[in-house]
């Protein structure tokens, strides 16, 4: 995450802890109809997204997580980085 000033700094921390990606699951286009498969896989190094995309009729792939509690103050910060 990139905090709000004018030098050149960058401020980065993790978001969620590595241990904690059990509970995030697989998002696919088949809930709209679409064919594209993937899952989310957790590894010693955190969440590996896994899968094939069909691009055809705008395909996606995704993993998502629970609500984050308690919610993220980001108001500092001008934007972030995946």
């Amino acid at each position: 995450m990139t905090e709000n000033s004018s030098s050149s700094d960058v401020g980065v921390f993790s978001i969620v802890d590595s241990t904690k990606f059990e509970s995030w699951s697989a998002l696919n286009d088949t809930i709209m109809g679409g064919s594209s498969k993937a899952f989310c896989k957790v590894t010693s190094e955190g969440l590996t997204l896994e899968g094939e995309l069909v691009e055809e009729g705008g395909g996606f792939v995704s993993c998502r997580s629970q609500k984050i509690e308690p919610p993220l103050n980001l108001s500092s910060y001008s934007g972030f980085e995946l």
